[in-house]
């Protein structure tokens, strides 16, 4: 019973509230923001510098997974000894 009245008290706690109402001139304010942006007709543009690094960045990026690549690749093509191999030359399989 306590759980109804309690679902009954949140169902209705918004009882008598108001819609929120935005100050008059507020729609002013905002057209007068909006014509100050399209008389500019400049588009924000990344500076150069921070572009040649980002290029910089990729290309070290790319060159170190190459790097690692090619490293992984010739030690697995030439195994020397298997810790396998070890272990089942002396038995010890635990």
């Amino acid at each position: 019973m306590e759980k109804e009245q309690w679902k009954d008290q949140v169902l209705n706690s918004l009882e008598g509230a108001k819609r929120a109402e935005p100050s008059a001139s507020l729609f002013g304010r905002i057209a007068a923001r909006l014509d100050q942006a399209a008389e500019v007709k400049v588009l924000p543009v990344v500076r150069p510098s921070y572009t040649a690094l980002a290029a910089a960045c990729l290309v070290l990026l790319i060159c170190a997974n190459i790097w690692v690549w090619s490293q992984n690749k010739s030690a697995n093509s030439n195994p020397e000894v298997s810790s396998y191999e070890i272990d089942n030359a002396h038995y010890n399989l635990y």
